[in-house]
């Protein structure tokens, strides 16, 4: 049942599969469940299964590393993934019309050497590393990887059932914390460094998932660990002042931003709104919406606007009737100089030089 689902899945979007959208490669998969998960990566044609390792290697011009994964115990699925993007790639988790019961619980290790603060963006915020997202069923996640980014990705994926067996008791605050995920309006909660002793628990994690699993022990050692880093998130989010920390991103502040994000993205014509028309839109103070969009986009609004700006100028410089002195006023600059000035800074190059055929890809 599983791999006829995954096949008439792919049959039906596999023309999506690295199709290009908005500076991106996008890779969707089916998301219902692990088991969908892991069969849907194997039929691609792109990956290779090791079923003997638990693992599917990839070596592409967009992503080369492996993904291992294994079952726990009945409910429980842990899958981690070490893996390098050479181009800007977007995943994308899907679902069929079958439903999932499945929670995803995401946890990240950025391996980047040269910027080590490296964030990554999911579901329009930017989530950096040692973060935690826990998301409901059937929620899509879209993450958006830069060239370059390199990491361990883990996910927990537990059930309903599981959940029942092993968390939710008489008074417990897990059914607290589940009932706030599949209420909130995006259905996922978010934190970063909630768990500072996580990375050397990943990593071991990882260190015995890795190694031969015929090894003595390995997988009850395996099983042993993953129960450890799931006790010690869920023992932090029992804290009724994590709970209603700044640390848990506000629903309500992330539907504004990112309506103020697509805003922006719809308006890059013309000049910046301005913070107050900006704030006002969002039902915020100006003070408070200049924060919130640098906690959530990791730059300044202003900023924001004008790097998109310049994303679709380069676009509109493709055409070759195009004049620079045209778009510096379609920008909203008082002259071709600055607006040369301002594309240089973003994109390393004056407008004359990419219009005159040389590339910055």
């Amino acid at each position: 049942m599983p791999l006829s689902r995954v096949r008439k899945w792919i049959k039906k979007f596999e023309k999506y599969i690295f199709s290009y959208k908005d500076g991106y490669f996008v890779l969707p998969y089916l998301t219902n469940s692990p088991e969908l998960m892991i069969e849907s990566l194997i039929n691609l044609p792109f990956t290779k299964h090791n079923s003997s390792e638990n693992a599917i290697y990839t070596n592409t011009p967009f992503t080369e590393g492996v993904l291992r994964y294994q079952e726990v115990e009945s409910g429980l699925w842990l899958t981690v993934t070490e893996l390098e993007f050479k181009t800007n790639v977007q995943t994308k988790s899907m679902y069929d019309n079958l439903g999932s019961d499945y929670f995803f619980l995401a946890f990240s290790i950025y391996q980047n050497t040269i910027i080590p603060k490296q964030k990554m963006k999911i579901n329009n915020a930017l989530v950096a590393s040692n973060s935690w997202s826990i998301y409901s069923p059937g929620i899509p996640i879209d993450a958006f990887h830069e060239k370059g980014t390199k990491g361990l990705f883990f996910n927990f994926s537990f059930n309903k059932n599981w959940i029942e067996n092993n968390l939710i008791g008489r008074n417990d605050p897990s059914e607290v914390l589940i009932q706030k995920i599949i209420d909130s309006e995006l259905g996922y909660l978010s934190w970063e460094g909630l768990v500072p002793e996580a990375e050397e628990y990943a990593l071991n994690i990882w260190h015995c998932l890795s190694r031969n699993p015929d090894l003595i022990f390995s997988k009850l050692q395996l099983k042993i660990q993953t129960l450890e880093i799931l006790t010690l998130f869920f023992t932090k989010i029992y804290q009724k002042t994590i709970l209603n920390s700044s640390q848990v991103q506000n629903n309500s502040n992330h539907e504004s931003l990112s309506k103020i994000e697509e805003y922006l993205s719809q308006n890059l014509k013309g000049n910046f709104p301005g913070i107050d028309f900006l704030a006002n839109m969002a039902h915020m103070s100006p003070s408070k919406l200049k924060t919130s969009f640098k906690a959530s986009y990791g730059t300044s609004i202003f900023k924001y606007f004008k790097e998109k700006q310049m994303e679709l100028a380069i676009k509109l410089l493709k055409d070759p009737e195009i004049q620079i002195k045209n778009l510096s006023t379609i920008f909203g600059y008082e002259n071709p100089s600055k607006f040369s000035i301002a594309f240089k800074k973003i994109h390393g190059k004056l407008p004359s030089e990419i219009q005159r055929g040389t590339s910055i890809f």
